[in-house]
């Protein structure tokens, strides 16, 4: 298995952004359910990878990958950006509206305009291509995407692990805490929980409490 860095009409073949031999494209709502098989298969076994690696730890089978990946199509603004490498798919990221996330109850008791706000995150590039840049390449897609559909601020969000958390002895020895400060983002107070079927160290499934912090960066 590859290691990597783990920080949806018509095509919109316009919406390609390159750098020499890479290209992100975004796929917007249901267009994503098109695509060949070799980048379909990519997007759904890249997130069953991501998702059940640390620190995220989701109890995930590729089936419900696969489920996911029909599922999320048809949410609210949602879309999908694939990096390529020589045609090849070597990384992945998806958005959507702020609204349609677990983190929407935040901002909605701090009388935010959930309006204002688009979703980027769950990234996914191979570790062979483990540079900043590649990950900007994907990051920059969406926020123009977002920006195009009138969209005036983006969230990333991250989950850390405490020494003293159940599942820090999960944590892989070369693991880097998720920064995004390198993409413009500021680590903003807000935090919202998730509760999720989650690996545990003794390998059991048991339903556990995330915590995730989120970064804000303007548009």
């Amino acid at each position: 298995m590859k290691k990597f860095i783990a920080l949806c009409s018509m095509f919109l073949f316009a919406n390609i952004h390159a750098t020499e031999n890479f290209f992100t494209q975004v796929f917007v709502g249901q267009d994503i359910q098109q695509v060949d098989d070799q980048v379909k298969n990519f997007v759904i076994h890249s997130a069953f990878v991501l998702l059940r690696s640390y620190p995220y730890l989701y109890a995930i089978d590729e089936n419900a990958s696969a489920q996911y990946f029909n599922f999320f199509s048809t949410m609210k603004d949602a879309a999908t950006a694939v990096l390529f490498f020589d045609n090849q798919p070597i990384g992945y990221m998806r958005g959507l509206a702020l609204s349609q996330t677990a983190a929407a109850r935040v901002f909605d008791q701090k009388n935010q305009d959930l309006g204002k706000y688009y979703y980027v995150g769950e990234i996914f590039l191979n570790a062979e291509y483990s540079k900043k840049d590649c990950i900007a390449l994907m990051v920059k897609a969406m926020e123009e995407h977002a920006k195009s559909l009138g969209y005036e601020v983006c969230f990333i969000d991250a989950e850390y692990h405490t020494k003293r958390h159940v599942s820090f002895v999960l944590q892989p020895s070369d693991y880097q805490e998720q920064d995004y400060h390198f993409l413009g983002y500021e680590h903003s107070s807000l935090v919202y929980t998730n509760n999720f079927p989650t690996i545990q160290p003794d390998g059991e499934i048991k339903n556990q409490m995330h915590v995730c912090e989120m970064w804000i960066k303007n548009l």
